[in-house]
């Protein structure tokens, strides 16, 4: 049984998944993509957050925490209807 199968069986409505994914490794990142995709696919909101592990120059922090802040209030919206 594969993630995406598991999580879809066990899933409550409002729940969904935050996932990071670390840029500079392209065969991680390209199949966090295609896992994103598969998890929404099935209706899963799914949050990717790309950075880098060891240089977080380009990182902005409020953006990142801004983008967390609207999807829990996507979810919690959810878990109210």
């Amino acid at each position: 049984e594969s993630r995406i199968d598991l999580y879809s069986r066990v899933r409550r409505p409002g729940d969904g998944i935050i996932a990071f994914y670390h840029k500079s490794c392209r065969h991680f990142h390209c199949s966090g993509r295609m896992e994103a995709e598969s998890f929404r696919s099935r209706g899963i909101p799914m949050l990717v957050i790309d950075g880098d592990c060891v240089d977080d120059r380009g990182d902005d922090f409020l953006v990142v925490k801004t983008r967390i802040d609207r999807f829990l209030k996507e979810l919690s919206m959810m878990r109210q209807a």
